[in-house]
C-alpha cells in the first residue's frame, strides 16, 4: 500500500472515531440536546480540503467527508435527519466545486443518527450506494425503519471499495 493510500485510510478512520467521540459528549449534556434538532447558529463550518483528495463538509461537532476519485465521489457520514442538514451537505459540496450527481457511495461509519441522517435523501437524489457494517445497519433500522437509507451494502471486515483510481479497505471495529 502506498503512503498516500495508507494516509487516507488512517485519516478517515481517525476522523470517524473522533467525530463519534464528540457525539457521546453531546448526547450526555441535556442542554445541548436541542442542537441535534436544527442547524444552530455557529454550528456551520466552511468546507475545506484536508489534503490530497479528502474534504471536510461537516458541522462544528459532527464530521462528514468527501473523498474524490477519478470516477466520482465517496461520502463518509451524512449528518442528522433534519432537512436543513441535507441542504447544508449539498451546499458544502457545491462550494467545493463538486456536483452532488457525482456521488457514487455513502459510507456510514457507525449507527448513530448523526452519521446517517441524510443518507436516504442523498441516496434518493443521486442513486448513491449506501454501505455500513451489519451491526450498524441494525441500529439504523431500529431508529428509522423504512425511513432510513436502503441497505445496499453490508460492509464486512476486509472488504474493499475501488472507484476509479482510489481503493479503500475496510476494517470493522466494534463499539463507538
Amino acid at each position: 500500500m502506498s503512503y498516500r493510500k495508507l494516509g487516507i485510510v488512517l485519516s478517515i478512520a481517525a476522523l470517524a472515531v473522533s467525530s463519534g467521540m464528540v457525539w457521546a459528549q453531546v448526547g450526555e449534556d441535556p442542554k445541548l440536546e436541542s442542537r441535534r434538532h436544527a442547524l444552530a447558529d455557529g454550528e456551520a463550518k466552511e468546507p475545506f480540503k484536508v489534503f490530497d483528495n479528502l474534504y471536510f463538509i461537516g458541522i462544528e461537532y459532527v464530521s462528514s467527508w468527501i473523498l474524490t476519485t477519478s470516477d466520482g465521489l465517496i461520502m463518509f457520514d451524512a449528518l442528522f435527519e433534519h432537512e436543513e442538514y441535507g441542504d447544508y451537505l449539498l451546499d458544502n459540496m457545491r462550494k467545493l466545486g463538486f456536483d452532488p450527481a457525482d456521488l457514487r457511495y455513502i459510507i456510514i461509519t457507525q449507527g448513530h443518527l448523526d452519521h446517517y441522517g441524510q443518507a436516504r435523501m442523498l441516496q434518493d437524489l443521486t442513486g448513491a450506494v449506501v454501505g455500513s457494517g451489519l451491526g450498524d445497519w441494525g441500529l439504523i433500522m431500529e431508529r428509522m425503519g423504512d425511513a432510513g437509507p436502503r441497505r445496499d451494502w453490508v460492509i464486512e471486515h476486509g472488504d474493499t471499495l475501488t472507484l476509479g483510481d482510489t481503493t479503500i479497505s475496510f476494517e470493522i471495529t466494534p463499539g463507538h
